[in-house]
């Protein structure tokens, strides 16, 4: 930390070359998205689309208003979710919201970066990284603690221990399957 302090983004639990672009790209996606919105647009153009999207996800009083009400079609469908209708449900979730159980993707093949190759990888569910449900050292199990007993969103009712226990504990089944990052790149295998 002596060597490379963080002082300048301490938000970020690292910053690099990466970081950089990411916010230039998002200041120039800002800025068009502002001068879109200045101008009034012929109706069905997608510059009049895009601006009155951004004027949307802009329109904080709305958005508080609405609360969570616009996401409780979505989890009436997750609470009435049946076994019987697990592929109708992951094809919906994988539609509209993410990778719920697994993520399906185009990426560089491993071991030759000529190729894309599908990958099939483990869904997300909270954790940013499998390595925070696998690690068993002081300072992972201090997160895994403190990870299962986070407050759930208030437009969810109360969870049991005993189930956080068990998504945690398939989310870690699941990571103990997948490739580590740091011999992702190894050719040995």
């Amino acid at each position: 930390m002596k060597a490379n302090p963080l002082t300048k983004h301490p938000e970020y639990s690292s910053y690099g070359v990466f970081n950089v672009l990411i916010e230039q790209n998002e200041n120039r996606l800002r800025d068009m998205f502002l001068e879109l919105g200045k101008t009034e647009h012929k109706m069905g153009t997608v510059d009049q689309k895009v601006a009155d999207l951004y004027k949307m996800a802009m329109d904080s009083d709305r958005l508080n208003r609405e609360g969570a009400q616009p996401l409780m079609a979505d989890l009436a469908k997750i609470k009435a979710f049946k076994k019987k209708d697990l592929t109708r449900f992951l094809a919906d979730q994988h539609l509209k919201i993410g990778n719920p159980f697994f993520g399906i993707a185009v990426e560089t093949d491993l071991k030759n970066s000529d190729l894309n190759v599908m990958w099939l990888e483990a869904g997300t569910s909270g954790l940013p990284d499998r390595d925070y449900y696998l690690n068993t050292d002081a300072d992972s199990k201090k997160i895994q603690q403190a990870y299962t007993s986070l407050p759930r969103p208030r437009w969810t009712a109360p969870r049991p221990a005993t189930t956080t226990n068990s998504i945690t504990s398939a989310r870690s089944a699941s990571c103990r399957r997948t490739i580590p990052p740091s011999t992702g790149r190894s050719t040995s295998t």
